[in-house]
């Protein structure tokens, strides 16, 4: 290969890509340019023959037949086989059209030539025809005279001949310059059409050849290249391509994808650093979930750490409570280096200070302590000179805004420049180690809290059973002098004396119901409810509760209703237990009801349970009231209103029972409509195979967070 062609081979395919447009963009504006005279060309052709000698074709040959109709109408008429005159109409038609073939062949698309030509035969046909007007005019205003009539019709035949020998005339060149027009309309179409094949053939030739030598140049390298890629995608990640082989784009593209090769490599490396990185990370987060104290938790951070990085050794500080003392040290080294020694006192009490430094920076990075002296940081020199460390890598460990240490990778024996990935993973560990930190301490501080709970719970428990038992004594003595008196062992007593007893003794009676009320919840939650469980027929525990409180509710003037009930219904529970909770119902639903009101009581089965409900056409409760019935002592607004005594704790107690027998207690109420109280319990022979309580009935439902809290009810 010469040397010409050896440069024109290794030169630039983008100049000879550049070349070749060059001349087909040459070849393309010479065609172009004389495409657009001929297309000039033919547009005028086309535009003469459309808007000037078509119309004009047509206007002639109607203007030749109307004043053909016009002359044999006036001949009839002179003849007296007609009436008279021509009509008006035809007359003016045939005036509109040489008006219209005038308008035409003055048009500018037509040539001055043929212009001049075609005009001066219309302007011959024109003055005919005028003189035939004039004729016929003549004749009809002289119509009593011969001689007038003659000489007009004389006249008139004449200018009739000219007319159409004019007319004759024009359309024989209006129709030779129409053809000629066509002959050259086809003649650019031919040119136009060589010129398109010609600038084709011409185009081809240009692009085979550059595309020929392009591909010639470029079609080995780029195989050479594609060999290599290939390569590259069957894992040999460093095979590179030969930046000496092909032309010059090809060369720096075998450059540039050799830089990219490194790169991505180098990147592939870093993935795999970061992902090791995070995978320990991630390991150490699990792991310390198993600790029990702060201590051996820090000591696995810092092992897991020093072991990831590849470091000499890890420290962390972790600073006292409330001081700016150092409270504890976790340390992990390399086995061949010996423990530090506790940082200087000094020292120690700039720790806090360096952590609020470092929160504020986020971490410090020093590749080479010994070789920065770092005159203008005299914590870290004292660090330095406490620690031996080469290199080190401070973090701040802290939870929201408080701090809790320092976190401190250390290299002893060689300077290290710390990878963005490595601080990002230490600053992971940094968190894990504040949040591990913040957990255990709050679990201490938790456990210290619920074991002065349990035990101020258990003080309080004993000081109620105490002070239950201790007023039942003289609350006793009260009631027993106060029927002494009413029955007149000390004498007579006046009506005033009897009704002030009726208040002492009332009174005394509420306050032994609370007193029994707070001994049996203290029982419930000391040592819990003893039961007796038996079967229990539901239509007889029922019937029994309803005959207790008939007294109370034909005292209040309230109807006490038992709806029927299945004989075979039965729950297996303690009889006692679940009288004392449909007493307590039943007592609610009376002493809230007015008189004249409803007390109802129901049962039926339901889902391998059975229901027990208890409802009264009473004051209803609140809805504003109904989420706090759980609270212990809480009554509805309308009880205080009304002014209807009660303790706050019956449906406390009630709820503890049916709870301690697996069932639930719903409250349904509608304020100044009633209320309605659902008791729902395990039925007899179905203990085991029971669908969950809380899906069976509606309602709200009473809940074990509020049997902790305590209930409240009208009771």
């Amino acid at each position: 290969m010469s040397g010409r062609r050896r440069m024109w081979a290794e030169g630039s395919v983008i100049r000879r890509i550049k070349v070749l447009a060059t001349l087909v963009l040459l070849l393309l504006a010479v065609a172009a340019g004389a495409t657009l005279q001929v297309g000039r060309e033919q547009a005028q052709v086309e535009a003469a023959l459309s808007t000037a000698l078509v119309p004009a074709l047509e206007a002639n040959s109607t203007a030749l037949l109307t004043m053909a109709h016009v002359d044999r109408e006036w001949e009839d008429q002179v003849a007296g086989s007609a009436a008279e005159g021509p009509h008006a109409a035809h007359r003016a038609a045939a005036l509109e059209q040489l008006d219209r073939l005038h308008v035409f062949l003055r048009r500018p698309t037509l040539s001055a030539v043929d212009r001049a030509a075609l005009e001066a035969l219309e302007s011959t046909a024109r003055r005919a025809a005028s003189r035939w007007f004039a004729a016929v005019d003549a004749a009809a205003a002289g119509s009593g005279r011969s001689d007038v009539q003659t000489t007009a019709r004389t006249i008139a035949r004449r200018a009739f001949a000219d007319f159409i020998a004019a007319n004759g005339r024009l359309q024989v060149q209006l129709r030779s310059t129409r053809n000629g027009l066509a002959d050259q309309a086809t003649h650019a179409d031919g040119v136009r059409n060589g010129i398109a094949v010609g600038v084709m053939v011409a185009s081809a030739i240009l692009v085979i050849g550059g595309a020929t030598s392009v591909i010639h140049s470029l079609g080995r390298p780029l195989e050479r290249l594609r060999a290599v890629v290939q390569r590259q995608g069957a894992g040999d990640v460093m095979a590179m391509a030969d930046p000496a082989d092909g032309p010059l784009e090809l060369r720096a593209l075998a450059r540039e994808f050799n830089d990219l090769t490194r790169a991505n490599s180098r990147l592939h490396d870093q993935q795999a650093e970061a992902l090791r990185l995070h995978q320990m990370v991630l390991d150490v987060a699990a792991a310390i979930g198993a600790s029990d104290d702060v201590g051996s938790a820090l000591e696995l951070v810092c092992a897991r750490l020093g072991i990831g990085l590849g470091a000499d050794r890890v420290l962390f500080y972790s600073l006292a409570k409330g001081s700016s003392s150092v409270e504890d040290r976790a340390e992990w080294h390399r086995e061949a280096l010996p423990p530090l020694s506790p940082l200087p006192r000094s020292l120690a009490r700039q720790v806090r200070a360096m952590n609020r430094a470092l929160r504020g920076q986020g971490y410090l990075a020093i590749e080479d302590l010994r070789a920065q002296p770092m005159a203008s940081n005299p914590r870290a020199i004292a660090f330095h000179r406490a620690t031996a460390a080469w290199a080190a890598l401070l973090l701040p460990v802290g939870s929201g805004g408080r701090g809790l240490g320092v976190l401190a990778v250390l290299m002893v024996e060689r300077p290290r420049a710390w990878r963005p990935a490595e601080v990002q993973a230490a600053q992971q560990f940094a968190n894990i180690a504040a949040e591990t930190i913040a957990q255990l301490r709050l679990a201490e501080l938790q456990e210290e809290q619920v074991r002065r709970l349990m035990e101020l719970d258990r003080h309080k428990t004993d000081f109620i059973g105490t002070v239950s038992h201790e007023l039942r004594t003289p609350l006793t003595s009260i009631k027993g002098y106060v029927e002494l008196l009413e029955d007149g062992d000390f004498g007579d007593v006046s009506p005033g004396q009897r009704t002030a007893l009726g208040v002492i003794g009332r009174n005394a009676s509420r306050l032994g119901g609370l007193i029994e009320d707070l001994l049996v919840l203290n029982k419930i939650e000391s040592s819990g409810l003893s039961r007796s469980l038996q079967d229990v027929a539901v239509t007889d525990l029922v019937g029994q509760v309803v005959e207790t409180i008939r007294p109370m509710a034909a005292a209040g003037d309230v109807s006490v209703v038992c709806a029927d009930i299945a004989e075979d219904l039965s729950i297996h529970v303690d009889r006692g237990q679940l009288e004392r909770v449909l007493i307590n119902l039943g007592s609610n639903a009376v002493k809230f009801t007015p008189r004249g009101g409803t007390a109802t009581f129901a049962a039926r089965p339901i889902d391998g349970h059975v229901e027990i409900s208890v409802s009264d056409t009473g004051i209803g409760i609140p809805s504003a009231d109904l989420a706090r019935l759980s609270e212990r002592f809480f009554r509805a607004g309308n009880a205080h209103s009304a002014a209807i005594p009660g303790t706050g704790l019956g449906l406390t107690i009630v709820r503890s029972i049916v709870e301690g027998h697996g069932g639930t207690l719903r409250v349904s109420s509608v304020e100044g409509s009633g209320t309605t109280m659902r008791v729902l319990l395990p039925r007899s022979g179905t203990r085991g195979e029971l669908h969950p309580v809380g899906a069976i009935a509606g309602g709200r439902a009473v809940t074990a967070p509020e049997q902790r809290r305590g209930r409240g009810a009208s009771a």
